[in-house]
């Protein structure tokens, strides 16, 4: 039962965490404006007296939950802490250099297999950069060919998302208690720095399970599929049901000219 719990209570910390620095933020700077009980009328008197009547663990619960909804919405998954790496430090590697040449090696597959020995670059980094944005699906689809390797890649997205959020937003808090207590406090950016590199070391560790598990076929990738059966989709009297075109949502290489956003293809494709 326990192992079967885990995995919820691995998605609950993050949520939950980003809400609780947020309100830590916000009380160190708004806190003194809250009236104390004697002093408070209206909305928040009904509510001390709320806690009277339910307890204090009822609040507690309460509070928890609310910090808990506050922290899913302000929670930033790893599509967005890509882009937002970008913004700040240049393009996020989302797995290792090992992983990646193991994935290029594959890909390569697609073509050898309708017997193209020397295909376009460009195509072949769309191919690669398309599998990667399916690695969540690729990882749900783990469920049903191998729970094992699910469960510990999964441990370790969960993870990566707990630390590098968690990074993320003690930034703030660093700055918050430097204005309102001492400048001291700015070598905490250090800590968060170091437990962001430590999130970015888990994501690409989980990531590399499922590379590995694409090429050694636990599970196939829907693009891989797509570009290796494209010959047989624009036959038109095979019989082949035809295969939509490759399609990019998003590049994580933004110099390299592949795809526009909305994953319309550039004129080299």
């Amino acid at each position: 039962m326990l192992m079967s719990l885990l995995p919820g209570f691995r998605h609950l910390r993050t949520p939950f965490a980003v809400g609780a620095l947020c309100g830590f933020q916000l009380w160190i700077l708004f806190g003194e404006a809250v009236p104390a009980r004697n002093e408070a009328d209206g909305l928040l008197k009904r509510i001390y007296l709320l806690s009277d009547v339910v307890g204090r663990p009822v609040v507690t619960a309460v509070i928890a939950f609310a910090l808990y909804l506050v922290g899913d919405v302000m929670r930033i998954s790893w599509r967005r802490i890509a882009k937002l790496n970008w913004i700040f430090l240049g393009e996020l590697a989302l797995v290792t250099a090992e992983s990646m040449v193991g994935l290029k090696t594959h890909a390569l597959k697609a073509f050898q297999v309708r017997g193209v020995t020397d295909p376009d670059a460009n195509r072949v980094v769309m191919l690669v950069d398309n599998i990667q944005f399916e690695f969540p699906e690729i990882r749900t689809r783990l469920i049903a060919h191998n729970a094992d390797i699910y469960m510990e890649s999964d441990r370790l997205d969960a993870e990566a998302e707990f630390r590098i959020n968690v990074a993320i937003y003690t930034l703030s808090l660093w700055v918050v208690l430097a204005a309102s207590w001492s400048p001291w406090c700015l070598f905490g950016i250090a800590a968060s720095l170091v437990l962001y590199v430590n999130g970015v070391s888990s994501l690409r560790a989980a990531n590399g399970l499922l590379v590995q598990s694409i090429i050694s076929e636990f599970v196939t990738s829907r693009y891989f599929e797509e570009e290796r059966q494209e010959d047989e989709a624009s036959e038109p009297n095979s019989g082949a049901p035809i295969v939509q075109p490759l399609y990019r949502p998003f590049t994580l290489r933004p110099n390299s000219g592949t795809t526009h956003e909305g994953g319309q293809p550039s004129s080299g494709q």
